[in-house]
């Protein structure tokens, strides 16, 4: 009786919209899911990375659109940071974001695209220090220094086992290449977080509704630059046509897996917040290896556990410029559709507004 009991209690948490439970499932139903639409897109065309991208930012501009109105004059309100701010925001935002779906090109494999997105506790700290004059202490230095050991091993790793990669072989200089966009891209969106928090600062908001609608929707004309690999796409869609269901699944899961993160942000501490993410990443992980069959050596598994436990140590003590909030926010948020990159940024409705944090 106890054990129904008790099964009953967390049925019924699931199911409470307000319970933490709830949001947890959204978060390992919603994001796990994501990535295994997004592994199935892959496999089809590892090219769609800009069109994918593109239907992100169109999405998320007409969500956050009625956050950003003011329904009294029918008009936009008025903006806290000035268009030339933005327009260094959008340039950063942008490039991450669509570099961050365009690796997969050059043969970067979902696993090690996920180990390697990790380190953006790493190049937000390397900024915040170098650039901005922020001050670390050393327990945050040293979990910090693990991820960037884990990372190595998973790098080192996947060129040592990886040879087909979304059914294609591996080309040396093209896995390369792939690793160094997705270096730069880490750089931009450590730049980007650091910049966003001096804008807060300077400017005296922390309305992130603001910021994620004008980062989106400025960003939309910069497609004009991959307009050839848009056209590719279109057509890649057209011969496959569930590609169609695919992006409609990619969408639909992206706004479970982020309002689920945005209401365990609201609900509960950061900590929670970025295990709970943590974990997600490595059953994602696993639908990876044992689902879609991708590598998986012993290098992987020392590599991957440096960078979880790297992270878990870094949010544990808050007392840091670079907030275990932030931390967890960057962690969910920071993305493509695998890790909730940027671009997949959705506003929390009025009810579940929390501080703005980098992306």
């Amino acid at each position: 009786m106890a054990a129904l009991a008790w099964l009953a209690h967390q049925i019924q948490s699931i199911v409470d919209p307000n319970s933490p439970m709830s949001s947890v499932a959204m978060i390992m139903s919603g994001c796990v899911l994501n990535v295994i639409v997004l592994e199935m897109i892959l496999n089809l065309d590892s090219k769609m990375g800009p069109l994918l991208t593109l239907i992100q930012f169109i999405f998320i501009s007409l969500e956050s659109l009625r956050h950003n109105i003011d329904w009294e004059t029918k008009s936009l309100k008025k903006r806290a940071i000035p268009l030339w701010f933005y327009s260094i925001l959008v340039f950063l935002f942008f490039f991450q974001s669509v570099v961050n779906n365009l690796v997969f090109k050059y043969h970067i494999s979902i696993i090690l695209h996920t180990i390697f997105r990790s380190s953006s506790l790493l190049m937000n700290l390397l900024i915040g220090i170098l650039l901005f004059g922020k001050s670390q202490p050393k327990e945050k230095i040293i979990s910090v220094l693990m991820i960037t050991v884990g990372i190595f091993i998973a790098v080192v790793a996947s060129n040592k086992s990886e040879s087909i990669v979304f059914g294609q072989e591996i080309v040396g200089t093209a896995w390369v290449m792939g690793l160094i966009l997705l270096t730069a891209s880490q750089f931009s969106t450590g730049l980007l977080g650091n910049l966003q928090s001096y804008g807060y600062s300077k400017y005296g908001t922390s309305d992130e509704n603001e910021n994620i609608f004008y980062s989106h929707l400025l960003s939309i004309p910069c497609f004009i630059f991959f307009k050839d690999d848009l056209v590719e796409n279109f057509g890649s869609m057209q011969s496959n046509p569930i590609m169609y269901w695919y992006m409609f699944l990619s969408v639909l899961t992206q706004i479970v897996c982020i309002k689920g993160v945005y209401r365990l942000t609201a609900q509960t501490n950061s900590l929670t917040t970025t295990l709970t993410i943590t974990i997600r990443k490595f059953v994602s992980l696993l639908f990876s290896i044992f689902y879609f069959g991708n590598t998986f050596t012993w290098l992987h598994a020392v590599g991957t556990f440096m960078v979880f436990y790297g992270t878990h140590l870094f949010v544990q003590n808050p007392k840091s410029t670079i907030t275990s909030a932030e931390s967890a926010r960057s962690q969910s948020l920071s993305s493509p559709t695998t890790e909730l990159p940027s671009s997949t940024k959705l506003p929390p409705s009025n009810d579940l507004k929390s501080k703005p944090v980098q992306n």
